[in-house]
């Protein structure tokens, strides 16, 4: 076997197999910051560190206060440091937000909606569950999860509804077989 000699750039040229990239958007020196904002926001929310978090949230917010994912983590900041109100605040401005209505958006209701259902704010989540599957009606996970809200709500037979769909979507989905024998026990 002999082994064939190439120049660095003939290396190149053969073995480079990184797609062609799509030319990407030219981004605004505070678009950038605010992305590290924001990002550094998440890295204190996963940590638990909610007064870090609303530091950079809010900082983000001073740049563009429109910005979701900023006043998602700022209401979620203020849920984990207890002060209800002012995450119900955020919430309800943020779900007044019409640069959410896109597709791209329904893990921002859910994770809204999660946060309400955590604060046991149930019809506030279910408003929101409801622009998720808006978004995406083929989401088993979304319909889970309006389920959810509507079972600590009492509300029976609409929590069964929303589970059927769940499972109409995936029949293998567990949490949602679950829910329903418990929802069916209460019914």
């Amino acid at each position: 076997m002999e082994a064939e000699r190439l120049s660095a750039a003939d290396f190149e040229k053969r073995f480079d197999k990184t797609p062609e990239a799509e030319p990407e958007e030219e981004r605004t020196p505070e678009e950038v910051a605010q992305e590290k904002l924001v990002r550094q926001g998440e890295i204190h929310m996963e940590r638990d560190e909610f007064h870090s978090a609303e530091y950079e949230f809010k900082n983000a917010l001073k740049l563009d206060e429109n910005n979701v994912k900023a006043n998602l983590g700022l209401g979620q900041s203020y849920s984990g440091q207890g002060r209800t109100e002012e995450a119900r605040e955020v919430f309800s401005k943020l779900g007044d937000n019409e640069n959410l209505y896109k597709k791209e958006n329904k893990h921002t209701f859910n994770g809204l909606g999660i946060s309400l259902r955590k604060e046991e704010l149930y019809d506030e989540a279910v408003k929101n569950y409801h622009r998720a599957i808006k978004l995406d009606p083929k989401d088993p996970v979304l319909y889970y999860n309006i389920s959810l809200a509507f079972y600590h709500l009492g509300q029976m037979a609409e929590a069964k509804k929303f589970l059927a769909s769940s499972i109409d979507l995936d029949e293998g989905f567990e949490d949602a077989r679950k829910l329903l024998v418990m929802v069916e026990k209460k019914n």
